[in-house]
């Protein structure tokens, strides 16, 4: 790996080289510590992005910002669907009382 220098190359040629060598080293050391310190900022991004949702912490450990992902149709068991299919059809096809006379048809032509 070559070193590049952080200035151009005609200002660093003019710079002695004991003191290119000490620069150089010292920024060897200065760029790891910044990828060190990067990574860090990396892995401390993907923490704070961590809720009960995506991870194994629990709901109680979440902000009051945290929402969760509402269940599905029939997440609350085979009940739920079957009272609102008997809703929807309550709706639709409302019950009659049971009648005693003979159906509207057989009441038109005239027999009990």
């Amino acid at each position: 790996m070559t070193f590049e220098p952080p200035i151009p190359r005609d200002l660093w040629d003019q710079i002695p080289l004991a003191a290119q060598a000490v620069l150089a080293v010292a920024l060897r050391g200065y760029q790891q510590r910044i990828d060190a310190l990067e990574r860090r900022v990396r892995e401390l991004q993907e923490q704070l992005g961590q809720n009960s949702t995506n991870s194994s912490k629990p709901p109680s450990s979440d902000g009051p910002a945290v929402k969760r992902p509402r269940p599905s149709p029939g997440a609350n068991g085979p009940r739920a669907d079957r009272r609102a299919t008997r809703d929807t059809l309550a709706r639709c096809c409302p019950r009659t009382a049971p009648s005693t006379s003979a159906p509207p048809s057989a009441a038109a032509a005239g027999t009990p």
